[in-house]
């Protein structure tokens, strides 16, 4: 079936269908480099990708944004005229232990948000999330890239199929450990 278009068969008429390739990690570039050379253009069933994306690859100092690791990830894809799906994790699903950006859980006295932490044996440390701090830390990301890309400000806003925000553990919402 065609990406785009209005399809009446189905439950969300407009909504984006087809085939997209799940891109959990925008960091390895053999795993970006594979996906490009033997996936982009080949299948022609491909309507674009769900790109997860590390909260501390686009805000490593609070308040400060760079969308450039999106726009990098999502490069291939829009390149094509595909569209991308933006799943933003706000902390690991497994081993990665950088997903929250560090100023979140440090100390206000030195800069930081000061959200507490939490850690069980042999997992990551992970926030805790109904902490005020860390809710108003995530919700401002949050406004900023609804921002970014629900409107003309990004050169891939028109790309953008949906935004996904997670709070649990990664761009799925999985209970943490």
């Amino acid at each position: 079936p065609p990406c785009t278009g209005n399809n009446p068969k189905v439950a969300a008429a407009n909504a984006p269908r087809g085939m997209y390739v799940w891109n959990p990690n925008h960091r390895a570039a053999a795993y970006q480099s594979a996906l490009a050379q033997d996936v982009i253009g080949r299948n022609t069933a491909l309507c674009g990708a769900s790109l997860v994306i590390y909260w501390s690859d686009v805000e490593p100092h609070q308040g400060v944004y760079d969308w450039s690791a999106v726009i990098a990830a999502a490069a291939p894809y829009t390149n094509a005229g595909l569209t991308v799906n933006l799943l933003f994790a706000e902390a690991t699903e497994g081993a990665v232990n950088n997903v929250t950006p560090a100023w979140v859980t440090a100390p206000t006295a030195q800069g930081g948000a000061g959200a507490p932490t939490v850690s069980c044996s042999g997992q990551p440390t992970m926030p805790v999330y109904f902490s005020p701090a860390y809710e108003a830390a995530w919700t401002s990301f949050i406004s900023a890239a609804i921002q970014q890309f629900s409107h003309a400000n990004s050169p891939i806003a028109k790309y953008v199929g949906y935004l996904r925000f997670a709070t649990g553990g990664g761009a799925e919402a999985l209970p943490p450990p």
